[in-house]
């Protein structure tokens, strides 16, 4: 890689001159001593392109992950090159356009990419934030410092809600997580089976999943069906939630955390309508 030679264009793409190549920084070959002494001469420039497998444009000093891999770089010549010695017969050689592609993946290791929720039946359900999702893919991790584990997704939850952790690097079926719990809700991990209930807009479901289901407070029907129920327990919120996943030997792999600020209690598992009033005898 040429990157302390080349010149940037623009995010991700970068040039640098034949002759610059050449007599600056020695790249090439003589193997007849034609060009000793420095007379050589060339036309043409060399451009280097950097994408992901999104065909986001990066540059070489970016950060490289599983996430985005793999990688690829475009090497071309954008136009035809000539080279020129002062000796030689012929002194001179006219190269046409050309283009090599190279790709290539970071050493893996155990990573988590994105959160996604389980039961998205359409694009326009699926939020869109630059900074917070990664188009279909699922949510960014915003933050792996317990101390601002609450910019994570999800900070809201109800009874059965269940969303997945995309973990690259390492055969996550082999992950082993403890359940959490606070304030009588319960995050817990598992290796899942998907089934057709389970939406990717971004493209085709996985048969198997690393998916988190949070458990809490909830209405049971006789609560639902009363004019005066007895109330729910109430979680004490905000409460801080670290999942962790260990390889067989007991060594931590991969850690995520989130923070739930808000436990909504849904009444229409059982087709019953009910009015907020009614909802509210119940916390």
């Amino acid at each position: 890689m040429i990157t302390a030679t080349t010149q940037p264009i623009s995010k991700g793409q970068y040039y640098v001159t034949l002759n610059d190549l050449v007599n600056t920084y020695h790249y090439w070959g003589d193997d007849d001593g034609d060009g000793q002494g420095g007379q050589v001469t060339a036309t043409g420039h060399l451009e280097a392109l950097f994408f992901d497998k999104y065909l986001n444009s990066i540059n070489p000093s970016d950060a490289l992950t599983l996430c985005r891999a793999p990688y690829y770089l475009d090497y071309n010549s954008v136009e035809d090159i000539t080279l020129t010695t002062q000796y030689g017969v012929p002194n001179s050689l006219n190269v046409d356009w050309n283009e090599a592609y190279y790709y290539f993946n970071p050493a893996p290791s155990a990573t988590l990419c994105h959160t996604k929720p389980t039961a998205t039946y359409s694009s326009s359900w699926w939020p869109h934030w630059d900074n917070y999702t990664d188009g279909f893919r699922g949510y960014l991790i915003q933050s792996t410092n317990p101390a601002s584990y609450g910019l994570n997704f999800p900070t809201t939850g109800m009874d059965g809600y269940a969303f997945d952790l995309d973990i690259r690097g390492v055969d996550a079926s082999q992950l082993t997580w403890q359940p959490v719990t606070h304030s009588g809700i319960t995050a817990t991990v598992s290796w899942t089976k998907t089934s057709s209930r389970d939406k990717y807009p971004s493209g085709k479901r996985p048969e198997y999943v690393t998916r988190v289901t949070l458990t809490g407070p909830k209405p049971s029907y006789s609560q639902i069906q009363s004019n005066n129920p007895s109330p729910l327990s109430k979680p004490t919120l905000p409460q801080t939630f670290e999942l962790v996943g260990r390889d067989s030997a007991g060594n931590a792999l991969i850690t995520y955390g989130f923070e739930l600020k808000q436990w909504f209690v849904r009444g229409t598992a059982y087709n019953v309508r009910f009015t907020l009033s009614e909802a509210t005898t119940w916390l």
